[in-house]
Formats: structure tokens, sequence, C-alpha cells
């Protein structure tokens, strides 16, 4: 096959890649549609199918190394935070005092949850909340920051 035959091959390939990207919710296939386009130019200056496979496959890997090491990281950066871990670090209401041998109670917006700390925190005063162990909620007094 001369070519333009490798070069119909390429670009049928990239058709094809592009199609399942835009079909699917996941990056599953975009680094195959660069392969193909680099490969589509060797096989433009008939340069041998050996080396453009070869190529394709490189240029392939290194398309998704890339989009796993930069992309990946920015998409863990925007995850946002459910209504669980939103808690964390925000303020609770003492609405019935905690001991540490004895758990209390805290509202936080118009929910009243268990309130747990190593510290005494009186009704009345405002705490942080530092950790959640299951439906308790960990907290320290705001002045003992």
């Amino acid at each position: 096959m001369g070519n333009v035959g490798w070069m119909i091959v390429w670009a049928v390939v990239f058709v094809v890649a592009l199609a399942v990207e835009l079909v699917t919710t996941q990056m599953i296939s975009a680094w195959f549609c660069g392969g193909a386009l680099v490969s589509a130019v060797l096989a433009g200056f008939d340069v041998d199918f050996v080396i453009q496979i070869i190529v394709f496959v490189g240029v392939s890997t290194a398309l998704l190394i890339v989009f796993k090491l930069f992309i990946e990281k920015r998409i863990k950066d925007r995850t946002p935070k459910t209504n669980y871990d939103a808690l964390i670090g925000d303020e609770i209401l003492i609405t019935e005092s905690v001991l540490p041998e004895k758990a209390g109670a805290g509202r936080f917006r118009d929910v009243t949850w268990t309130v747990v700390s190593d510290e005494p925190i009186p009704e009345g005063e405002f705490a942080l909340v530092v950790e959640i162990k299951g439906n308790k909620l960990v907290a320290k007094r705001k002045n003992a920051e």
C-alpha cells in the first residue's frame, strides 16, 4: 500500500478514536487521535509503516502520560466538597455542654449533631469542627486555636 493508502488508514483511526471519545463520558481514546495524526504525517512523507506504528504507539503513550500527570491533578483539585466534608473547619453552636467523657450536642445549619471533644465546651459557645467520626462531630474550642 502506498503512502496515500496509509494516510487513509491513519485518518480512519483518527476518526474512529474521535468518535469513540465523543460518545463516551470518559477520556479513553483522545491520545490515539494525536498518535494517528502524527503517523498520517509520516505516511505522507512515505516513512516505513513499521516506523509509523512505533510512532503511533509512542505518541499515544506520551499523550496518555501527559494527560494523567497534568490533567488528573487539576481534576482532583476541583472535586467539590460533599456536605459531609464541608463541615470540617466550620463553626458549630454547642447546644448541650460537651465534656471529655460525655458527648454533647450542637447545631449546624439547622441540624443537631452529637459533638465530642477532648476538652470541655460549654453550652452557647461556638466550636470548630475538626473531624467527623461516624455520626459524631469532633470539635475544639474556638479560643483554643
